[in-house]
Protein backbone atom coordinates (compact mmCIF):
# COMPACT_ATOMS: atom_id res chain seq x y z
CA UNK A 1 0.00 0.00 0.00
CA UNK A 2 1.24 3.36 -0.38
CA UNK A 3 -0.62 6.21 1.62
CA UNK A 4 0.50 9.75 2.09
CA UNK A 5 0.49 11.98 4.89
CA UNK A 6 -3.10 13.51 4.50
CA UNK A 7 -3.57 9.65 5.31
CA UNK A 8 -5.34 8.30 2.01
CA UNK A 9 -4.38 5.67 -0.06
CA UNK A 10 -2.88 6.21 -3.34
CA UNK A 11 -1.82 2.98 -4.18
CA UNK A 12 -2.20 -0.21 -3.70
CA UNK A 13 -1.69 -3.98 -5.73
CA UNK A 14 -4.59 -6.43 -6.02
CA UNK A 15 -3.88 -7.78 -2.94
CA UNK A 16 -3.78 -4.80 -1.00
CA UNK A 17 -7.32 -3.66 -2.61
CA UNK A 18 -8.71 -6.47 -1.57
CA UNK A 19 -7.64 -5.76 2.20
CA UNK A 20 -8.90 -2.55 1.83
CA UNK A 21 -12.23 -3.67 1.06
CA UNK A 22 -12.69 -5.81 3.66
CA UNK A 23 -11.67 -2.92 5.87
CA UNK A 24 -14.89 -0.66 4.01
CA UNK A 25 -11.82 1.41 2.25
CA UNK A 26 -10.32 1.32 -1.11
CA UNK A 27 -7.35 3.82 -3.42
CA UNK A 28 -7.97 7.38 -3.50
CA UNK A 29 -10.01 6.93 -0.54
CA UNK A 30 -9.13 7.73 3.07
CA UNK A 31 -7.11 4.75 4.65
CA UNK A 32 -8.15 2.52 7.70
CA UNK A 33 -8.05 3.46 10.92
CA UNK A 34 -5.26 1.17 11.33
CA UNK A 35 -2.55 2.32 8.70
CA UNK A 36 -4.24 5.70 9.00
CA UNK A 37 -3.00 5.87 13.06
CA UNK A 38 0.50 5.62 12.55
CA UNK A 39 1.37 6.69 8.84
CA UNK A 40 -0.61 10.03 9.83
CA UNK A 41 1.28 9.78 13.37
CA UNK A 42 5.06 8.77 11.71
CA UNK A 43 4.73 12.18 9.51
CA UNK A 44 3.78 14.30 12.35
CA UNK A 45 6.69 13.29 13.90
CA UNK A 46 8.73 14.11 11.30
CA UNK A 47 10.11 10.34 12.48
CA UNK A 48 12.05 8.16 9.57
CA UNK A 49 11.94 5.03 11.40
CA UNK A 50 10.21 1.74 10.58
CA UNK A 51 7.12 0.41 12.21
CA UNK A 52 5.89 -2.98 12.29
CA UNK A 53 1.99 -3.27 12.12
CA UNK A 54 -0.19 -6.32 12.78
CA UNK A 55 -3.35 -6.18 11.31
CA UNK A 56 -6.12 -9.64 11.92
CA UNK A 57 -8.85 -10.01 8.96
CA UNK A 58 -10.48 -12.58 9.11
CA UNK A 59 -9.08 -15.90 9.88
CA UNK A 60 -5.88 -14.02 8.61
CA UNK A 61 -3.20 -12.32 10.40
CA UNK A 62 -0.92 -9.91 8.64
CA UNK A 63 2.55 -7.97 9.41
CA UNK A 64 2.77 -4.61 8.03
CA UNK A 65 6.33 -2.67 7.65
CA UNK A 66 5.40 0.77 7.47
CA UNK A 67 8.15 3.32 6.31
CA UNK A 68 8.38 7.28 5.27
CA UNK A 69 9.96 7.78 1.83
CA UNK A 70 12.75 9.93 2.25
CA UNK A 71 12.16 13.30 0.41
CA UNK A 72 8.15 12.59 -0.17
CA UNK A 73 4.96 12.86 0.89
CA UNK A 74 3.96 9.20 1.75
CA UNK A 75 4.44 6.28 3.24
CA UNK A 76 4.79 2.81 1.90
CA UNK A 77 3.69 -0.46 3.80
CA UNK A 78 4.46 -4.01 3.08
CA UNK A 79 2.42 -6.56 4.17
CA UNK A 80 3.04 -10.16 4.45
CA UNK A 81 0.96 -12.81 5.28
CA UNK A 82 2.07 -14.40 9.19
CA UNK A 83 -0.80 -16.42 9.87
CA UNK A 84 1.34 -19.94 9.99
CA UNK A 85 4.11 -17.90 11.91
CA UNK A 86 1.54 -16.48 14.78
CA UNK A 87 0.47 -19.79 14.55
CA UNK A 88 3.70 -21.18 15.77
CA UNK A 89 4.49 -18.52 17.79
CA UNK A 90 1.27 -19.58 20.23
CA UNK A 91 2.54 -23.25 20.11
CA UNK A 92 5.75 -21.92 21.19
CA UNK A 93 4.30 -19.41 23.86
CA UNK A 94 1.80 -22.49 24.91
CA UNK A 95 5.26 -24.91 25.13
CA UNK A 96 6.94 -22.24 27.82
CA UNK A 97 4.79 -24.07 30.26
CA UNK A 98 6.35 -26.27 29.76
CA UNK A 99 10.16 -24.54 29.85
CA UNK A 100 11.94 -28.12 29.54
CA UNK A 101 9.77 -28.86 26.21
CA UNK A 102 10.64 -25.35 25.16
CA UNK A 103 12.95 -25.71 21.70
CA UNK A 104 13.31 -21.83 22.23
CA UNK A 105 15.83 -21.23 25.28
CA UNK A 106 14.45 -20.51 28.65
CA UNK A 107 16.06 -19.12 31.56
CA UNK A 108 14.80 -18.56 35.33
CA UNK A 109 16.99 -15.82 37.53
CA UNK A 110 16.21 -14.81 40.96
CA UNK A 111 16.06 -11.75 42.41
CA UNK A 112 20.20 -12.24 43.38
CA UNK A 113 20.88 -12.53 39.78
CA UNK A 114 21.54 -16.36 40.26
CA UNK A 115 20.09 -19.03 37.71
CA UNK A 116 18.11 -21.75 38.86
CA UNK A 117 17.04 -22.72 35.68
CA UNK A 118 17.65 -23.08 32.07
CA UNK A 119 16.39 -25.70 29.42
CA UNK A 120 18.40 -27.65 26.99
CA UNK A 121 18.11 -24.79 24.32
CA UNK A 122 19.68 -21.67 26.78
CA UNK A 123 22.24 -24.44 27.69
CA UNK A 124 23.37 -24.42 24.29
CA UNK A 125 23.44 -20.36 24.16
CA UNK A 126 25.39 -20.30 27.79
CA UNK A 127 28.23 -22.53 25.49
CA UNK A 128 28.55 -20.42 22.89
CA UNK A 129 29.11 -17.31 25.01
CA UNK A 130 32.53 -16.55 27.04
CA UNK A 131 31.66 -16.19 30.69
CA UNK A 132 27.93 -16.19 30.58
CA UNK A 133 27.91 -12.48 28.26
CA UNK A 134 24.58 -13.56 28.00
CA UNK A 135 23.46 -13.47 31.51
CA UNK A 136 25.64 -10.24 32.55
CA UNK A 137 23.36 -8.34 29.92
CA UNK A 138 20.01 -9.64 30.73
CA UNK A 139 21.06 -8.89 34.61
CA UNK A 140 21.40 -5.28 33.50
CA UNK A 141 17.67 -5.41 32.42
CA UNK A 142 16.98 -7.74 35.41
CA UNK A 143 17.86 -4.74 37.92
CA UNK A 144 16.07 -1.70 35.55
CA UNK A 145 13.12 -3.63 36.23
CA UNK A 146 13.54 -4.56 39.70
CA UNK A 147 14.22 -0.78 40.42
CA UNK A 148 11.52 0.73 38.27
CA UNK A 149 9.14 -2.03 40.18
CA UNK A 150 8.03 -2.83 36.20
CA UNK A 151 5.78 -5.81 36.47
CA UNK A 152 4.78 -6.27 32.53
CA UNK A 153 6.83 -8.15 29.96
CA UNK A 154 10.07 -6.54 28.96
CA UNK A 155 11.40 -7.75 25.62
CA UNK A 156 15.65 -6.86 24.69
CA UNK A 157 17.40 -7.86 21.45
CA UNK A 158 21.09 -8.76 21.05
CA UNK A 159 23.71 -11.18 18.61
CA UNK A 160 24.84 -14.31 19.47
CA UNK A 161 27.19 -15.72 16.95
CA UNK A 162 25.74 -15.20 13.50
CA UNK A 163 22.28 -14.95 15.05
CA UNK A 164 20.21 -12.42 16.61
CA UNK A 165 17.94 -13.62 19.50
CA UNK A 166 14.95 -11.64 21.54
CA UNK A 167 14.47 -11.83 25.03
CA UNK A 168 11.45 -11.52 26.90
CA UNK A 169 11.69 -10.69 30.52
CA UNK A 170 8.69 -11.61 32.70
CA UNK A 171 8.62 -10.95 36.60
CA UNK A 172 6.13 -13.79 37.68
CA UNK A 173 3.66 -12.54 40.52
CA UNK A 174 4.63 -12.94 43.85
CA UNK A 175 7.39 -15.00 43.48
CA UNK A 176 11.10 -13.49 43.65
CA UNK A 177 12.58 -14.60 39.97
CA UNK A 178 11.91 -13.73 36.23
CA UNK A 179 11.45 -15.93 33.64
CA UNK A 180 13.32 -15.21 30.71
CA UNK A 181 11.71 -16.62 27.09
CA UNK A 182 14.15 -16.18 24.22
CA UNK A 183 13.30 -16.93 20.09
CA UNK A 184 15.87 -16.72 17.52
CA UNK A 185 14.89 -13.83 15.00
CA UNK A 186 17.48 -14.34 12.58
CA UNK A 187 15.09 -14.51 9.56
CA UNK A 188 12.99 -12.21 10.87
CA UNK A 189 15.78 -9.34 10.60
CA UNK A 190 16.82 -10.60 7.37
CA UNK A 191 13.50 -10.22 5.72
CA UNK A 192 13.05 -6.40 7.67
CA UNK A 193 16.73 -5.69 6.14
CA UNK A 194 15.66 -6.89 2.39
CA UNK A 195 12.43 -4.53 3.01
CA UNK A 196 14.71 -1.54 3.71
CA UNK A 197 16.62 -2.63 0.18
CA UNK A 198 14.15 -3.30 -1.51
CA UNK A 199 12.91 0.22 -0.48
CA UNK A 200 16.18 1.99 -1.60
CA UNK A 201 16.55 0.19 -4.81
CA UNK A 202 12.42 1.41 -5.84
CA UNK A 203 13.96 5.00 -4.43
CA UNK A 204 16.78 4.34 -6.96
CA UNK A 205 14.34 3.55 -10.22
CA UNK A 206 12.48 6.45 -9.54
CA UNK A 207 15.51 8.94 -9.64
CA UNK A 208 16.51 6.95 -12.82
CA UNK A 209 13.01 7.81 -14.33
CA UNK A 210 13.23 11.43 -13.27
CA UNK A 211 16.79 11.86 -14.82
CA UNK A 212 15.60 10.09 -17.62
CA UNK A 213 12.67 12.10 -18.19
CA UNK A 214 14.54 15.21 -17.07
CA UNK A 215 17.32 14.55 -20.24
CA UNK A 216 14.67 14.23 -22.74
CA UNK A 217 12.75 17.17 -21.88
CA UNK A 218 15.38 19.24 -22.19
CA UNK A 219 19.16 18.48 -23.04
CA UNK A 220 17.28 15.91 -25.80
CA UNK A 221 14.73 18.39 -27.13
CA UNK A 222 17.90 20.75 -27.73
CA UNK A 223 19.93 18.61 -29.39
CA UNK A 224 17.21 17.47 -31.44
CA UNK A 225 16.75 21.12 -32.94
CA UNK A 226 20.34 21.98 -33.08
CA UNK A 227 20.54 18.59 -35.43
CA UNK A 228 17.80 20.20 -37.55
CA UNK A 229 19.07 23.01 -38.20
CA UNK A 230 22.64 21.10 -39.43
CA UNK A 231 20.83 19.22 -41.59
CA UNK A 232 19.77 22.17 -43.93
CA UNK A 233 22.73 23.80 -43.45
CA UNK A 234 24.23 22.33 -46.81
CA UNK A 235 21.42 23.04 -48.67
CA UNK A 236 21.41 27.15 -47.72
CA UNK A 237 24.73 27.51 -48.32
CA UNK A 238 24.59 27.51 -51.78
CA UNK A 239 21.62 29.83 -51.58
CA UNK A 240 22.42 32.20 -49.14
CA UNK A 241 25.97 32.13 -46.47
CA UNK A 242 24.84 34.78 -44.75
CA UNK A 243 21.63 32.89 -43.54
CA UNK A 244 23.88 30.04 -42.90
CA UNK A 245 26.11 31.98 -40.54
CA UNK A 246 22.97 33.11 -38.60
CA UNK A 247 22.15 29.46 -38.44
CA UNK A 248 25.78 28.58 -36.93
CA UNK A 249 25.06 30.79 -34.30
CA UNK A 250 21.44 29.33 -33.68
CA UNK A 251 23.66 25.93 -33.35
CA UNK A 252 26.38 26.95 -31.14
CA UNK A 253 23.60 28.48 -28.81
CA UNK A 254 21.77 25.34 -28.74
CA UNK A 255 24.91 23.22 -28.05
CA UNK A 256 25.63 26.16 -25.39
CA UNK A 257 22.11 25.51 -23.21
CA UNK A 258 22.57 21.69 -24.23
CA UNK A 259 25.84 21.88 -21.81
CA UNK A 260 24.23 24.39 -19.45
CA UNK A 261 21.15 21.92 -19.03
CA UNK A 262 23.63 18.77 -18.74
CA UNK A 263 25.28 20.37 -15.85
CA UNK A 264 21.84 21.47 -13.84
CA UNK A 265 21.46 17.67 -14.02
CA UNK A 266 24.68 16.72 -13.00
CA UNK A 267 24.41 19.11 -9.65
CA UNK A 268 20.81 17.37 -9.05
CA UNK A 269 22.36 14.00 -9.32
CA UNK A 270 25.63 14.90 -6.92
CA UNK A 271 23.01 16.41 -4.32
CA UNK A 272 22.88 13.45 -1.51
CA UNK A 273 26.29 14.05 -1.17
CA UNK A 274 25.86 17.72 -0.25
CA UNK A 275 24.26 16.39 3.10
CA UNK A 276 27.46 17.09 5.23
CA UNK A 277 28.46 20.39 3.66
CA UNK A 278 28.11 24.11 4.81
CA UNK A 279 24.79 25.91 3.92
CA UNK A 280 26.83 28.70 2.66
CA UNK A 281 29.24 26.41 0.19
CA UNK A 282 25.78 24.96 -0.91
CA UNK A 283 24.13 28.05 -1.72
CA UNK A 284 26.57 29.24 -3.97
CA UNK A 285 27.20 26.48 -5.54
CA UNK A 286 22.91 26.11 -6.25
CA UNK A 287 23.51 29.77 -7.54
CA UNK A 288 26.38 29.12 -10.12
CA UNK A 289 23.95 26.28 -11.43
CA UNK A 290 20.77 28.25 -11.64
CA UNK A 291 23.13 31.04 -13.05
CA UNK A 292 23.95 28.78 -15.95
CA UNK A 293 20.43 27.89 -16.98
Amino acid sequence: LRINKEGKVTYSNLVGIKQLKKLKSNVNQKAPKVFYDIVTKLFKENSTRVETLNVHLGDKDYEYVVTIVKNTDYANLYGRDVTKQKKAQDEISNLAKFPSENLNPVFRVNNKLSVIYTNESAKKILQKTKDNKILKILSVFITNTKKTKIKKLKTVEFEIGDSIYEFSIIPVKDTDYFNIYGKDITEKKKAEKLLLVREKEKISVGERDHLAKELHDTVTQTLFSANLITEVIPKLWKKNPKVVIKKLEEVRQLNNTALEEMRVLLFELKSLSFENEKLGNLLKKLAKSISTR
